[in-house]
């Protein structure tokens, strides 16, 4: 089961997909992996999404996303999930579309709620301030692929901790690890990483690098 929780202001974007969440608190579902909070926050008049996964802490963002944008939403955030993790990966996108369904099958009903959680809460915060810092420099949204992709390489690769996690984490290396164990069959294919992500956070500073060749139109 994928659970998305959404945070009031996520939430009114969504209204007509919600329904009622399993339990009141995060942490009392039987569901344990597969559990995002999202957050809506305005830049530049568009609507930026911030969806964060609760154990891992990794991190996705979307930008100028709309009411009309609701019945698709789910779809596109499983698209840019499994795109994601073929980057990390290093899988070819070729075969992206069995990726997804085999998501789909392994997660076959999909909630959408309004719920939040202060800890996640608080790492949200802080991407939105990274987020919002970015606009403030460039004057725009990122809404290029590929400068999502790479401020959300960014992000995920700062140091985190929790309450349950008392030692210092990166939200990649824990995703990373938590993929595996989800899905073995999605990774047997993957090598080393051509994508050099202490490179790109040396480089950050004053420039765009590109991770990949992509379609906008299938993965954005």
């Amino acid at each position: 089961m994928l659970i998305l929780n959404g945070t009031k202001a996520f939430a009114v974007l969504m209204q007509d997909l919600l329904v009622d969440p399993p339990s009141k608190l995060i942490k009392d579902d039987v569901v344990t992996n597969m559990q995002w909070v999202l957050h809506v926050v305005k830049l530049l008049d568009k609507n930026c999404v911030v969806a964060m996964e609760v154990n891992t802490r990794y991190s996705m963002i979307f930008t100028d996303i709309s009411e009309v944008d609701s019945e698709l939403f789910v779809k596109r955030f499983i698209v840019r999930l499994v795109t994601e993790m073929c980057i990390m990966f290093d899988l070819s996108f070729e075969n992206i579309q069995s990726y997804v369904d085999d998501f789909v099958e392994q997660h076959p009903q999909v909630l959408l709620c309004q719920r939040g959680d202060r800890s996640v809460q608080s790492h949200i915060n802080d991407v939105v301030w990274h987020l919002s810092t970015q606009v403030e420099k460039t004057g725009k949204l990122p809404t290029d692929i590929n400068e999502l992709i790479n401020l959300g390489v960014f992000v995920n690769q700062l140091l985190r901790t929790t309450k349950q996690i008392k030692d210092y984490f990166y939200p990649y290396e824990m995703m990373r690890n938590q993929w595996e164990a989800a899905f073995p069959t999605f990774v047997v294919e993957k090598k080393e990483p051509d994508f050099d992500v202490e490179a790109f956070m040396a480089e950050r500073e004053g420039q765009i690098v590109s991770v990949m060749s992509y379609n906008k139109t299938t993965l954005h």
